[in-house]
C-alpha cells in the first residue's frame, strides 16, 4: 500500500470520517493481513484503517478545526499534540501548521501584563512548559524548511524556564527517571537557544549600512555584553587589544571568525557544566537511551553548524598564499561531484563567507563563474591556516558524530520531528561527500564515508512510504555512493522500484 502525498492522509471521503472505535478494527485487520498475505479486500483499505492512531487524529482535528482563535492552555497543548503526531508521520508541513497555531495561542497566553503578574506555581509552570515546547518544536522545523515563524521566539528573554517541581513528582535524587527527564528537557532548551543564536549570528545577512555597528551588535548578542565580548576575544586570540570592529574592505559587510569562536566557546562551556551523570566523551559509543542520543545529536549538530562556514570557505573561497611552501594535493577521489551542488548550505551562507575577515589568516576572493558551476578550491589541507584547519576538522568530526548519534537505538528512533532528523543527516552526508571529493579529502576516511552513506540511506528508506522528500534524499545519496565508490548500491535498488 502506498500512502498518499503530503497533506492528504485523511479518509477518502472527508465527510465520512469514522469514529475512533475503528482503531480496534485496525488491530484485527493487521493480524489477518499478516497471516493471510495480501488480498483484494486488504488492497482497498484506507490509510485511516491501518495507520495507528490516525482515526483518533482525524476525529480530534475536526474538533480543533472549529476552535480557531482559541488561546487557552488546553488549546496550546492540543495543537502541540496534533503537531507531534503529524511529525511522526513525516508530514512536516502539517506539523508546522499545528505548531504554528499552538505558538500563536501561546503568545496570547503569555502576554506580559498577564504572565508577569503570575506567581510561581503549577499554572505558571505549565505555561512555561507550553512556551518552551512551542519554541523548540517550531525552531526544529524552521531549521530545515523555509516556513513562516509564529513569532514565539520574541518572548524568549522574559519567559522562565520550567521548573517541574510544581507539576512533576521530582525526588531529591539526581539519577531518578523524572529528575533526569527534566535535565534532558532543560538541555534541549539550551541547545535550541544556541542553535537559534547560531542561525541569527552566522547565517543571516545583516541589512544595516553600518558594518561596524552590525558586527558589534552580532558579537554583543553572542556573549551578552560588549565587555564580555572583548574579554572572550582577548582570551581566544591572546590579544588584549582585540576589537569587534573590522578593518575597512571593498565589501560592504565584514564578518569575523571571532563570532564563531565565541559561539563555540559558549557551547563547550555548557558541555563542561553538565552533571557528571550526563557527561560523555566523543569516543563513547552511541547511547541506547533516546534522550541521551537526542541531546548528543543536537550538541554535535550545533558544533557542526558553528564551524561549517569556515569549512565552506576553505572548500570554495580559499586560495594559496603568493609563494606557497608546498604544492596542492589532488583529492584521491577525484572530482566525482563536480558540476553539482554538493553541499546543503544556508542561502545566505555564501554572502556571509565572502565577508570572512583576514583575522582567519586566509585570502578571500569572490566566487568566479567556474565556482558557480560547481568548482572548488584546490588548496591542500596542510596549507590552511591553523585556525581554519582546526575548524574544518571539528566540523567534519561533528557531522560524523551527529549522524551516528542514533545508531544505538533499535528501529526508527521516536523523535519529535523525524523528517528534520533524517533530512539533517542527509545534509551531513552531502557535506562529508563534498569534502571527500575535494582537496581536503584527508579529513574524511573512505571506509567511514562508505559506512555512513549506507547507514544513512537505510535510515532514510525507513520513511520512504510516508515521505516522498526523504525517499528523494535516499535516492540522491545512492547516486553519490555509486559515483564515489564506482559500484552500484545494489542493496538499495529495490527500494526505488
Amino acid at each position: 500500500m502506498i500512502l498518499p502525498a503530503q497533506g492528504s492522509f485523511y479518509a477518502s471521503d472527508p465527510h465520512a470520517i469514522p469514529p475512533p472505535s475503528l482503531i480496534d478494527g485496525w488491530r484485527s485487520v493487521r493480524r489477518q493481513s499478516e497471516s493471510s498475505g495480501p488480498s483484494p479486500a486488504n488492497r482497498n483499505l484506507r490509510n485511516i484503517d491501518v495507520i495507528p492512531g490516525l482515526s483518533y487524529y482525524a476525529y480530534a482535528t475536526q474538533i480543533l478545526g472549529g476552535l480557531q482563535g482559541a488561546n487557552g492552555l488546553s488549546h496550546v497543548q492540543a495543537g502541540l499534540l496534533a503537531g507531534l503526531y503529524a511529525g511522526q508521520l513525516a508530514h512536516p508541513f502539517q506539523s508546522h501548521g499545528w505548531i504554528f497555531q499552538a505558538g500563536r495561542a501561546c503568545q496570547a497566553l503569555i502576554r506580559s501584563k498577564r504572565y508577569d503578574q503570575m506567581q510561581d506555581g503549577p499554572t505558571k509552570d505549565l505555561y512555561d512548559f507550553a512556551y518552551w515546547t512551542c519554541l523548540q518544536l517550531e525552531s526544529d522545523l524552521l531549521a530545515e524548511l523555509d516556513l513562516p515563524a509564529s513569532g514565539i521566539s520574541r518572548a524568549e528573554s522574559r519567559i522562565s524556564l520550567p521548573k517541574g517541581r510544581f507539576t512533576l513528582a521530582l525526588p531529591n535524587e539526581i539519577g531518578a527517571p523524572s529528575t533526569m527527564m527534566m535535565f534532558f528537557y532543560s538541555a534541549q532548551i539550551h541547545l535550541r537557544k544556541v542553535l537559534n543564536r547560531v542561525h541569527t549570528d552566522l547565517y543571516k545577512v545583516e541589512r544595516s549600512q553600518n558594518s561596524n555597528a552590525v558586527n558589534l551588535g552580532i558579537a554583543t548578542n553572542a556573549a551578552g555584553s560588549a565587555l564580555a565580548v572583548n574579554a572572550a576575544i582577548a582570551a581566544i586570540t591572546a590579544n588584549p587589544s582585540s576589537s569587534t570592529t573590522t578593518q575597512s574592505s571593498p565589501s560592504k559587510y565584514r564578518w569575523t571568525s571571532n563570532v564563531q569562536e565565541i559561539l563555540s566557546m559558549n557551547l563547550e562551556l555548557w558541555r563542561t557544566s553538565l552533571p557528571e551523570i550526563m557527561k560523555w566523551k566523543d569516543t563513547d559509543p552511541p547511547s541506547k537511551d533516546i534522550n541521551v542520543a537526542r541531546m548528543r545529536a543536537k550538541y554535535y549538530g550545533a558544533r557542526y553548524i558553528i564551524h561549517r562556514p569556515l569549512l565552506y570557505h576553505a572548500l570554495h573561497y580559499a586560495e594559496l598564499p603568493p609563494n606557497p611552501t608546498s604544492a596542492s594535493v589532488e583529492s584521491p577521489a577525484g572530482s566525482v561531484l563536480s558540476g553539482s551542488k554538493s553541499q546543503q548550505v544556508s542561502p545566505t551562507l555564501t554572502t556571509n563567507v565572502a565577508r570572512l575577515s583576514s583575522d582567519a589568516g586566509m585570502a578571500v576572493h569572490s566566487a568566479s563563474p567556474s565556482f558557480l558551476g560547481g568548482s572548488m578550491s584546490t588548496i591542500a589541507y596542510r596549507d590552511l591556516p591553523p585556525k581554519v584547519r582546526r575548524a574544518c576538522k571539528v566540523c567534519i568530526d561533528s557531522a560524523i558524530l551527529s549522524t551516528e548519534a542514533f545508531d544505538g537505538i533499535e528501529g526508527r528512533p521516536i523523535v519529535t520531528n523525524i523528517f528534520g532528523t533524517a533530512h539533517a543527516q542527509f545534509g551531513n552526508m552531502l557535506v562529508l561527500s563534498a569534502t571527500y571529493s575535494s582537496s581536503l579529502s584527508e579529513l574524511v576516511d573512505r571506509e567511514v564515508l562508505e559506512k555512513l552513506l549506507k547507514r544513512t540511506i537505510k535510515f532514510l528508506l525507513q520513511s520512504r512510504y510516508i515521505s516522498p522528500s526523504l525517499r528523494a534524499d535516499a535516492r540522491i545519496l545512492t547516486e553519490i555512493y555509486e559515483k564515489i565508490f564506482g559500484e552500484p548500491a545494489t542493496s538499495f535498488s529495490s527500494a526505488y522500484s
